[in-house]
């Protein structure tokens, strides 16, 4: 009875005097930290042989915070221990998985409780090795102590699929999370915003422990932007945010919705074109037709390139061909090449149709001397003219 009872007595008396609130671990974050426990065997005293005698079983473990409702973990755990009748000893490891969810918003003497699904092995090396798969379950409570630290307590029973055997194994573990920020967020924030709490003593020690020069709620061990002036919002890194990514940190960047990939000014906004930028594409189709070959892909990747850096920049696709065959003919080619590279660059490359006219030149604009195979090569390309909308 005291295996089954003592994680529950271990969680109740180390959780009640320690904290006010839950404070949850954010969305993200992963972590890393070192366990302790007892495992106990055979819990329901299935079998009158000689047992693994109840032993402590220290460990390290690595997890990520999916989402406010999830996470997973891995760890593995090792220690000696002898049999209950001492006619054996050996090595005890028990490598793991888990996956957890986490009951958010609930307040458990001021942890939040977690449930969750756990798989491994309990690997016992004696004079012959003993491997049995191993199935259960996880009860415990988790609390965040500011700002990156966690303590985990809770129970693992879990059912031996090769001996048909329950155990248990209580444990305590201390976390380090990496990327946490320092402010909490709770549910009752407004939609996509979180709120910072004032500053509070333990926050005050935190720092002083661990080191904020800056006062920003970033240590200084993790700190990239180590001089953030006070009172500026910053990431998991310590540095500004800079929302859209474009290099321009918020508070001096004037347009805060840069597109991906756009060249942009000193004031962070798209640098408009001053004039036309033209640009001469080899792409090759299959012949007599508008057929793009695979090879030219690295050509058409280019206008996407040159769109994706001069987002309000209009795009004109000119058709080019050879001498060969009627003017006719070649000028309606170089329309439905041009169309082709079009719908290419529509439906593969998610470009603005409306940014983009495709027009067939024909026959009549030759770059190359249209006698020769090398010049006629030539000739067969798309020009590629961006300019400033109108």
């Amino acid at each position: 009875m005291k295996r089954i009872l003592l994680p529950a007595l271990l969680c109740s008396s180390l959780a009640a005097p320690s904290f006010a609130t839950a404070e949850p671990v954010p969305a993200g974050t992963l972590y890393f930290g070192a366990h302790a426990g007892q495992y106990f065997s055979d819990v329901t005293d299935r079998y009158d042989y000689d047992q693994p005698a109840d032993t402590t079983l220290p460990g390290v473990q690595v997890g990520y915070r999916i989402s406010y409702r999830w996470s997973v973990q891995a760890l593995w755990a090792k220690h000696d221990f002898n049999s209950e009748k001492d006619r054996y000893d050996g090595d005890l490891r028990t490598p793991m998985a888990s996956a957890r969810f986490h009951f958010h918003g609930a307040d458990v003497f001021g942890f939040e409780p977690y449930a969750g699904l756990a798989v491994g092995e309990l690997q016992m090396r004696t004079r012959s090795l003993n491997d049995e798969g191993m199935v259960g379950i996880e009860l415990g409570l988790q609390n965040r102590l500011r700002p990156h630290w966690m303590l985990d307590i809770g129970t693992r029973p879990w059912f031996s699929m090769d001996n048909e055997r329950w155990d248990n194994a209580p444990y305590i573990a201390l976390n380090y999370l990496l990327g946490a920020a320092a402010q909490a967020i709770r549910d009752d924030a407004p939609t996509g915003q979180a709120t910072k709490p004032a500053p509070s003593p333990a926050s005050n020690i935190s720092a002083t422990v661990f080191g904020d020069a800056d006062d920003d709620g970033v240590t200084d061990a993790l700190d990239h932007c180590p001089g953030t002036e006070a009172g500026t919002p910053v990431d998991e890194h310590g540095c500004e945010n800079d929302s859209d990514r474009d290099g321009i940190n918020n508070s001096i960047d004037q347009c805060p919705n840069t597109p991906s990939g756009a060249r942009i000014d000193d004031r962070g906004c798209n640098l408009a074109l001053t004039q036309p930028i033209r640009q001469t594409l080899y792409i090759n189709f299959a012949s007599g037709t508008a057929d793009i070959q695979g090879s030219s892909l690295p050509e058409v990747e280019k206008i996407v390139l040159l769109m994706t850096q001069y987002p309000e920049a209009q795009v004109v696709l000119e058709g080019h061909t050879d001498s060969a065959g009627s003017a006719a003919l070649n000028e309606q080619l170089s329309q439905n090449r041009a169309d082709a590279v079009k719908a290419l660059l529509v439906s593969r490359y998610r470009m603005d149709e409306d940014r983009i006219s495709a027009i067939g030149k024909g026959e009549d604009s030759p770059i190359a001397d249209n006698s020769t195979a090398q010049g006629r090569q030539q000739n067969r390309r798309v020009e590629v003219i961006l300019s400033a909308r109108n």
